[in-house]
């Protein structure tokens, strides 16, 4: 272990009415075998128990920082966090996820060892909203395959399960104020700035969440071409090639999606899971083929 006046680490997690799922994501923190941390929440105005439920962690551990206030949005909270951390490694963590217990001491070790390295990704395991586990996601693991991923828009990389340099994430000006794609937009100017790099190990439990915002999702395909294309600006590469590289698409029924998290569990071998999703699939869509077809596997 590193150990100083300041801690090796701040693991930064804004939080948004997340009761549900809170408490589990502070536990896979505290539960880590690198000990030489600070854990900094920014409950964004929560209007449920979120804030009562951090104050009993804060009570327990003196090595969390909770700040309270109105609610702003999560890139300029995750922008205040960066302000407050102390750390020399900046890592993330969202409010519904989990992070296996070695996460910190293997992306700590690599960034030790790897001094060209501004962050380090992990595999990650993606859970249905219980946690039950649908399927491992084996994300590309060197810089070059990582950053194509990124400016395609094809990249599956969630930034909750990054680890940073703070000085970095500094000399580049830290998280723009985006309403959408700001983590995008962030990693593509981390490549810029030095090598990113992915562990081929599960580390991170990446929470998946019922949804059908149709509107949101084109908004969001909007500003991953805009985001590509401001960084192929940045790179001298033709500008236009961003609208071309972005996955067309909208959001998916939740009775879609519950068929997709079906599949997923089944080829995945969890097959409690795809049952638990296929009945519930079936339960909404008793005439549905597609719904027989899944739950008879």
């Amino acid at each position: 272990m590193i150990t100083g006046s300041m801690p090796t680490v701040s693991v930064v997690m804004p939080v948004h009415n997340a009761r549900r799922y809170v408490g589990r994501a502070v536990q896979s923190i505290l539960g880590q075998t690198f000990r030489d941390f600070e854990l900094l929440i920014i409950d964004d105005g929560s209007t449920d128990d979120s804030p009562a439920i951090l104050r009993r962690y804060v009570a327990q551990d003196s090595r969390i920082r909770l700040i309270g206030r109105a609610h702003r949005g999560i890139a300029p909270t995750r922008q205040e966090l960066l302000a407050l951390s102390t750390g020399r490694f900046h890592a993330m963590m969202d409010a519904d996820d989990e992070s296996e217990p070695q996460r910190l001491e293997k992306q700590v070790d690599y960034l030790m060892e790897h001094p060209d390295c501004v962050c380090v990704s992990c595999r990650m395991l993606l859970t249905d909203p219980d946690g039950s586990p649908l399927r491992t996601i084996n994300l590309e693991t060197s810089h070059e395959e990582i950053d194509a991923a990124n400016l395609s828009g094809h990249s599956f990389f969630v930034n909750g399960a990054y680890m940073i340099r703070r000085d970095a994430l500094l000399e580049i000006g830290g998280i723009r104020d985006l309403p959408l794609a700001y983590d995008l937009d962030l990693f593509l100017r981390l490549a810029e700035h030095g090598r990113i790099a992915c562990l081929p190990v599960v580390l991170y439990r990446y929470r998946q969440h019922l949804s059908n915002n149709t509107l949101r999702w084109q908004e969001l395909n909007k500003a991953v071409a805009e985001v590509i294309q401001e960084a192929l600006v940045r790179r001298g590469l033709p500008a236009d090639m961003a609208t071309s590289r972005v996955l067309p698409g909208s959001a998916l029924s939740s009775l879609s999606q519950r068929r997709k998290w079906a599949w997923w569990a089944l080829q995945a071998g969890n097959v409690w899971t795809a049952r638990k999703h296929a009945f519930q699939a079936l339960w909404r869509s008793p005439f549905s083929i597609a719904s027989w077809r899944l739950a008879a596997c």
